[in-house]
């Protein structure tokens, strides 16, 4: 298990910094008076949604509105599997130090229960932690686009 913790810190981390590139375009937008009040807000799920929602009511061009579209549902995606991933309970297979499984329980809306298993090995976990990262850089590319549609 001592491998597997910085991993999962580091996936962590990774969201982290895509929270607050969030912050930073919700701000230059106006969404929010500091990118601190927007990165504040509880809920990653609401300030990806916020941040799309307020754009599209700014943005004119489709093709930025398409990629807006498509990295805002990758962060969703990243979302609910760091979600899953932290939620967990986690058990290492004895037979091979290498792969572990997480069981995630949670209620729905209705109050039912919720039972998700998933196996991740290190190398499983290491590349999601890269997708983080490279989920963080095209918004980060998307960011500078975005930025040159302002008007100062």
């Amino acid at each position: 298990m001592e491998t597997l913790y910085p991993i999962i810190g580091q996936i962590t981390y990774s969201l982290t910094r895509i929270d607050f590139l969030i912050s930073n375009i919700a701000c230059d937008f106006g969404l929010a008076e500091t990118p601190y009040i927007y990165f504040a807000k509880s809920k990653f799920e609401k300030k990806i949604d916020n941040l799309k929602d307020g754009l599209k009511k700014q943005l004119k061009d489709e093709v930025l509105l398409t990629e807006l579209e498509e990295w805002t549902n990758k962060l969703h995606e990243l979302r609910e599997k760091r979600n899953n991933i932290i939620h967990s309970i986690i058990l290492s297979n004895t037979a091979t130090v290498e792969e572990y499984a997480f069981y995630n329980y949670r209620n729905d809306s209705t109050g039912n229960l919720i039972k998700d298993f998933n196996k991740y090995s290190l190398a499983d976990l290491k590349s999601l932690n890269q997708e983080f990262i490279d989920a963080h850089n095209a918004g980060y590319l998307l960011w500078g686009k975005l930025r040159e549609l302002i008007v100062n």
